[in-house]
C-alpha cells in the first residue's frame, strides 16, 4: 500500500513542510542584528565619553555652555593689513610683519558676554598707585641706559642679600641723588598741574589729589629714600629699609607690565617684564604658586580677556604637542633658559604657549629639548600654573596667528601609556600561540552554535509526525 502524504497532511491542517533554508536565513538575519546592536552599543559608550554631548543639560537649566566649547570655535588669525612691527626683542621667538598700530592696549570691550566673574581679581587703579606709576614711568625713561641697568642690579642685589661692589657703590650715591631730584620735579610738577587745573577738577578732587602728592612726599623721604641710601652700605640691610625696597620694586614690576602689548611680537621694552615675572617664578615653591593662583581658566577666558589676565597666576591644562630648549639671552636677572612647550588647552584647538624653567623628570622631551632640538609628535597631559603674560603674534602655516603666552616655573605631568612596548617586556612565544589557540576554539565553538541551530530549524513536532508516518508505510 503505497504512502499518501497528502491525505496524511489534510488530516492534520493545511501546514506544509517548511523550508531549512528559509529558517538558516532567519538565523543568519538574527545573528547580523545581534552584531549590529552590539556595534551600535559600542558606538553610544564612546560618543558618552564626550562631554560636549550634554550640553543640551546646560540648555534645560538656563545656564550657558562651559566656556570650552566657545573657545573651540575663536578665530586666531590676524585678518588687518601688517606693516613693520618696528624694533623686536631677542629674548623670545622673533615674528617680523605686525601691523603698525599693534602697540595700542587692547580694549577691555573685548570682554564676551557670558564669561565668569572677575570680581576676584581686582585691578588696582587708585590715585596713590596711579601716581606712584606715573612718577616711575617718568624716571625710568629719562634714565640712561646704564643708570637703568645701575639701579634694577642694585635692586636684585638686596633681594639676594649680596652687597655692591666698590665700583657699583660708588656710582650708586650719585644715581640716588639724581633719583631723589627727579622725584621732587615729578612732584613739583604734579602739584603745579592740580593747581592749574581750573574747573577741570572740583574743589575736592583737587584737595584729594593734593593728600596723595603728600602721602608720597612722605614716603620717599621717609621710607624709599633711605632704603635706597643703605645700599651704599656693606653692611646687611635693616628689616625695614628690605621692606621698602621689595615695594619699590613691586611699583616697578607695575610699571613693566604696563609695557606689554598684545597683538604683537615680543618687544625690546617688554624685556624687565619678562624676566622679572621668571625670577619671581625661580624664587617661589611649585605649591605656593598654585595656591595662589585665580583658577583654571581656558583658552577663551585668556584669548578674550588679556588685560584682566595679565600678570596674574592662572592654571591651565592640556596636551603638550611640541617641545624645546631655548637658550635666554644676557640679562640682569639670573635666567640662563627655559623650556618652550605648546599646549592643546582642554576644549580648543589653538594653542597656548608655555615657557617653563623646568621639565620633570622623565618627561619625554627633556632629552631632545636639553639638546636644543625640537621634539615634535608630543602627546602629554599636564597641569600648568603660571604668570600670564600677553597674546602674542606667531607665524603659522596660514598666516600671522596669535596664542596667549604663560610663564611658569614647572608643571604637574600626567606619563601617559608608552605606545610601544620594550622588547624585554613583550610576552613569551607560548602566550602567543595560546592566544591563538584560544581564538581558533572560540571561532570554530561559534560556527557549531550555528550549525546547531540551524539544523534544529524543522519543527519537533514536524518531524516526529513524519517518523511516524514511515513506519507505518513500512508495516506489511
Amino acid at each position: 500500500m503505497p504512502l499518501d502524504f497528502r491525505s496524511s497532511a489534510s488530516q492534520h491542517g493545511s501546514r506544509t513542510r517548511p523550508s531549512p533554508r528559509g529558517y538558516g536565513q532567519n538565523v543568519q538575519r538574527r545573528v547580523l542584528m545581534l552584531a549590529g546592536l552590539l556595534v551600535l552599543v559600542l558606538v553610544l559608550m564612546q560618543q558618552a565619553q564626550k562631554a560636549e554631548n550634554f550640553h543640551w543639560l546646560w540648555y534645560l537649566q538656563g545656564q550657558s555652555i562651559p566656556e570650552g566649547q566657545d573657545a573651540a570655535k575663536v578665530d586666531t588669525r590676524v585678518r588687518e593689513p601688517v606693516g613693520n612691527g618696528g624694533s623686536t626683542s631677542p629674548f623670545g621667538p622673533l615674528v617680523m610683519g605686525i601691523r603698525s598700530d599693534a602697540d595700542q592696549p587692547s580694549s577691555a570691550a573685548s570682554q564676551q558676554p557670558g564669561q565668569p566673574s572677575l570680581d576676584d581679581l581686582p585691578v588696582d587703579e587708585s590715585p596713590h598707585e596711579q601716581a606712584r606709576s606715573d612718577a616711575w614711568s617718568g624716571l625710568l625713561d629719562t634714565m640712561a641706559t646704564e643708570r637703568r641697568r645701575l639701579f634694577l642690579v642694585a635692586l636684585k642685589s638686596a633681594r639676594d642679600e649680596v652687597p655692591l661692589d666698590e665700583n657699583d657703590r660708588s656710582q650708586w650715591s650719585e644715581l640716588v641723588a639724581e633719583l631723589d631730584e627727579g622725584w621732587q620735579q615729578y612732584l613739583s610738577e604734579a602739584r603745579r598741574s592740580i593747581e592749574q587745573a581750573g574747573q577741570e577738577l572740583t574743589d575736592d578732587e583737587r584737595q584729594q589729589w593734593l593728600a596723595v602728592l603728600a602721602d608720597l612726599q612722605q614716603q620717599w623721604q621717609q621710607q624709599s629714600l633711605p632704603a635706597l641710601a643703605a645700599l651704599t652700605k656693606p653692611e646687611p640691610l635693616l628689616p625695614e629699609h628690605r621692606q621698602s625696597l621689595d615695594r619699590v620694586q613691586a611699583e616697578l614690576d607695575a610699571v613693566f607690565l604696563s609695557t606689554i602689548r598684545d597683538n604683537t611680537v615680543f618687544r625690546p621694552t617688554e624685556t624687565d617684564a619678562w624676566f622679572r615675572l621668571l625670577e619671581r617664578l625661580s624664587r617661589s615653591d611649585s605649591a605656593e604658586l598654585h595656591s595662589a593662583s585665580a583658577g583654571t581658566v581656558g583658552f577663551g577666558q585668556l584669548f578674550k580677556q588679556p588685560d584682566v589676565y595679565r600678570g596674574r597666576l592662572v592654571t591651565v591644562q592640556g596636551t603638550v604637542r611640541r617641545a624645546e630648549f631655548k637658550e635666554a639671552p644676557d640679562n640682569l636677572y639670573g635666567i640662563g633658559g627655559y623650556y618652550m612647550l605648546w599646549l592643546q588647552p582642554v576644549g580648543a584647538n589653538s594653542p597656548i604657549v608655555i615657557y617653563t624653567l623646568e621639565i620633570p623628570d622623565g618627561f619625554p622631551a627633556k632629552r631632545a629639548a636639553n639638546a636644543k632640538a625640537l621634539q615634535p609628535d608630543l602627546d602629554e597631559d599636564i597641569q600648568v600654573t603660571g604668570f600670564f603674560f600677553k597674546r602674542w603674534a606667531y607665524p603659522a602655516q596660514d598666516g600671522t596667528r596669535l596664542a596667549p603666552i604663560v610663564l611658569a616655573k614647572s608643571f604637574a605631568w600626567t606619563p601617559s601609556a608608552p605606545a610601544v612596548a620594550d622588547a624585554a617586556n613583550l610576552p613569551r612565544p607560548t602566550v602567543w600561540v595560546a592566544l591563538l589557540a584560544g581564538t581558533g576554539l572560540f571561532g570554530v565553538a561559534v560556527a557549531a552554535l550555528v550549525y546547531w541551530f540551524s539544523g534544529r530549524s524543522t519543527p519537533l513536532a514536524l518531524r516526529n509526525r513524519l517518523r511516524a508516518a514511515s513506519k507505518k508505510g513500512s508495516a506489511p
